[in-house]
């Protein structure tokens, strides 16, 4: 019985880090390699996430639509299950909220057709409030960098920068 719930539960988060996953790389815009271009192709986006996208093409996230995880589209009966329990998944543990979505969606251009369709292609650009832009320099000159950081809090060792890949 608790077998049962526990592995229903831990399969529904591993699906979940997959479709959040599964997200960042079909929505890029890099097609600079073979990778990059296969990973954007329909047949690798799970249908789990497939339903999720189109459900969100028709409203904004909401912090409802991530209580439940089943959305139009989806099969009634779950492919991955772990256990006798068919059900599809439901329980993330909120690993990711509405807000993590949307950061994703929209700066990655989710609805940029339909932005466009809406609004037109000469519309003013998106910016950062200059007040944001204030703080974020001023954090940059108060706080220690990020492997300075992992040094003093976490005793963590110094390593070497690695090189800055291209894209």
């Amino acid at each position: 019985m608790f077998a049962g719930r526990h592995n229903r539960l831990m399969a529904n988060r591993f699906y979940e880090i997959l479709d959040f996953i599964n997200m960042h790389y079909c929505m890029t815009k890099r097609s600079d390699t073979a990778f990059w271009r296969e990973v954007q192709k329909p047949e690798r986006i799970t249908e789990r996430l497939k339903a999720k996208l189109a459900y969100l093409r028709i409203k904004p996230p909401s912090a409802h639509d991530f209580q439940d995880q089943w959305y139009p589209g989806m099969a009634t009966v779950s492919s991955y299950s772990l256990s006798a329990d068919n059900r599809p998944a439901t329980d993330t543990s909120s690993l990711w909220n509405h807000e993590s979505y949307e950061c994703i969606l929209y700066g990655m251009d989710f609805l940029e057709e339909e932005c466009q369709h809406r609004y037109g292609v000469d519309r003013p650009p998106t910016g950062v409030h200059p007040a944001i832009i204030q703080r974020l320099q001023m954090a940059r000159q108060k706080l220690p960098s990020h492997a300075i950081w992992l040094n003093r809090v976490l005793g963590m060792a110094q390593y070497p920068t690695a090189y800055r890949p291209a894209g």
